[in-house]
């Protein structure tokens, strides 16, 4: 076996298709090694330039259009050329970027082999899909100029104040729903504590992290009745709160410390009466349209959630 090949057990010796920071080597059109495929464009590791111009240069007037990492690879990061990846349990993860898409739009979404979202030929979807809630939130994701991170499971990465990465893991407790979901972005939760906000590491703006397994909810109007809330609905409203905190620097609720009952929707009445603006109202106002536009159950976003109930994954037998 040699080092930088693939051993074929007949012995002969085949070219390993990967090289610098995991890339695929496109051999076949530039020759052997000289070229890397970023995803975004290709790389000429001879050289260390780029073979075309940044796709999104027109967002950064102030910097070269051939140049990566902002010139500063130490302190900033390229996600493969895309900004919305998935961690933790990547099928699970796969499955809820999905709900957020009609099943006839899916075949426009890709999940790269470094698990990034991209569009898939974006400019040729129907324009009556690209109204969807949904829709226009995945393509916000996909191209802003932050790097978003979509988990399921535990852990996430973090950092501390002084700059240090660590892993951050929860541990779900049913009697405590908040435990389950994590929603981190370098815009401080709260307007009235921004030190006691956690902050967002692995080069992300923007973490938001789910456990396996489902919610209920008990709605104000009618105190009996316990209803099981679409898990596509709570991935909809954190993925948006997230993406309004972390692109319009908004806190998760103006003059609020903390969530009253914890509820995901309000209506419309409530949060306008009750609230200020914020990041959580935002992904309340979109929440119901989000919900009808997908005919998912509308549980969670007809009135004031009083409390969430969590439940671990039913094991598979």
């Amino acid at each position: 076996m040699q080092t930088g090949h693939s051993y074929i057990p007949q012995g002969r010796i085949r070219s390993y298709r990967f090289g610098f920071n995991g890339k695929e080597k496109i051999n076949e059109q530039y020759g052997e090694g000289n070229a890397y495929d970023f995803g975004a464009r290709m790389l000429d590791p001879r050289i260390g330039r780029w073979m075309k111009m940044d796709p999104k240069d027109e967002k950064y007037p102030y910097l070269s259009p051939y140049s990566a990492f902002a010139d500063n690879p130490l302190i900033f990061i390229d996600l493969g050329g895309e900004t919305l990846g998935l961690g933790g349990n990547i099928e699970q993860a796969n499955i809820d970027i999905f709900s957020l898409l009609p099943k006839e739009v899916h075949s426009y979404l890709n999940v790269s082999d470094v698990n990034n979202i991209k569009w898939n030929n974006y400019d040729a979807m129907p324009d009556e899909f690209k109204k969807y809630e949904g829709v226009k939130l995945v393509d916000n994701l996909i191209n802003s100029k932050n790097n978003y991170l979509y988990s399921v499971g535990n852990e996430i990465p973090l950092k501390d104040k002084l700059g240090n990465e660590y892993i951050g893991e929860a541990t779900p407790d049913p009697s405590n729903y908040q435990t389950t979901i994590s929603n981190i972005s370098t815009t401080p939760q709260w307007s009235d504590a921004p030190s006691e906000s956690q902050l967002p590491g692995g080069g992300y703006s923007g973490i938001v992290r789910l456990a396996e397994g489902s919610w209920s909810s008990v709605n104000a109007f009618e105190p009996t009745a316990v209803v099981p809330i679409p898990r596509a609905n709570i991935v909809f409203h954190e993925l948006t709160e997230n993406y309004y905190r972390t692109e319009k620097n908004l806190p998760k609720q103006e003059d609020y410390s903390y969530a009253l009952g914890g509820g995901m929707y309000y209506s419309e009445s409530y949060y306008k009466t009750n609230y200020k603006g914020g990041a959580h109202q935002k992904a309340a106002e979109t929440g119901p349209k989000f919900a009808r536009q997908m005919e998912y159950d509308s549980a969670g976003n007809t009135g004031i959630s009083v409390q969430m109930n969590w439940s671990p994954p039913v094991e598979k037998k």
